[in-house]
């Protein structure tokens, strides 16, 4: 070997390192959230039906039918 050898030249090796932020997040209370999901549900489905109502026939408060399948639909 002529001369010394090449250790060291380049980019030096990456060192990862994990930051942790100074500040931990509260755990989201996810019944509050359930429930005030729910309840914006519920908010938005009335609002449509009360929309929907003036224009709604007295026909549409009827159950449906079942459906039957061509071939019998049995098992």
């Amino acid at each position: 070997m002529s001369g010394p050898t090449r250790r060291g030249r380049g980019r030096p090796k990456r060192q990862y390192r994990i930051r942790v932020r100074g500040e931990r997040r509260e755990h989201p209370d996810y019944d509050k959230l359930a429930r005030a999901l729910l309840e914006h549900a519920a908010i938005e489905d009335r609002a449509r039906r009360e929309k929907k109502a003036p224009l709604r026939s007295g026909r549409d408060d009827e159950p449906a039918e079942p459906a039957v399948e061509p071939n019998g639909g049995g098992s």
